[in-house]
Formats: structure tokens, C-alpha cells, sequence
């Protein structure tokens, strides 16, 4: 994985992810560190990341020594269909 990311487990639905994201990510910008517990629980309300993934969480942004974080400007979704969810 790139430092500076996290994966999570995102029980939302897949079209209340991207539409979040879609709405936020280009005017997001920069996080400074002083807001990533912010940050954090407003994934976990959303239903975008779990409680107990907060140590990954940590392990990547928190417990660095970074003093800020930059989204970035796009979104990647995957989904997987099977076939009979495309007939």
C-alpha cells in the first residue's frame, strides 16, 4: 500500500460512497493534523470505515510524523458484478 493510505471497510452503500465523495474530495483539500480524530469519526458515522480500524488508521497518519494530509483529487471505486447482476 502507498504511505499516506488506509484501507477500511465501508458498509454504506456503494452509491452513498461515491456520491459523498464525489460531492467532497475536489473542495477537501488539505487536513491538517489537529483535525484527523475529526476526520476519523465523521468516516466511521458515515459508515465509510469501522472503530476497529482505527489503529490502522493511526498506523498510518497519526502515529507518523506527518503534520498534514492531502486528498487526493479523484475517487477510485471497484465493484464487483457477477454475471447474473449484469443480466
Amino acid at each position: 500500500m502507498e504511505p499516506g493510505l488506509v484501507w477500511t471497510t465501508v458498509d454504506a452503500q456503494l452509491e452513498e460512497y461515491a456520491a459523498h465523495w464525489r460531492d467532497q474530495i475536489e473542495g477537501m483539500g488539505v487536513i491538517p493534523r489537529e483535525k484527523w480524530e475529526d476526520f476519523w469519526r465523521d468516516l466511521v458515522q458515515l459508515r465509510f470505515a469501522r472503530t476497529d480500524e482505527k489503529t490502522q488508521f493511526d498506523q498510518s497518519f497519526t502515529n507518523t510524523g506527518r503534520h498534514r494530509n492531502s486528498q487526493m483529487g479523484r475517487t477510485r471505486l471497484i465493484r464487483r458484478l457477477n454475471s447474473t447482476s449484469i443480466l
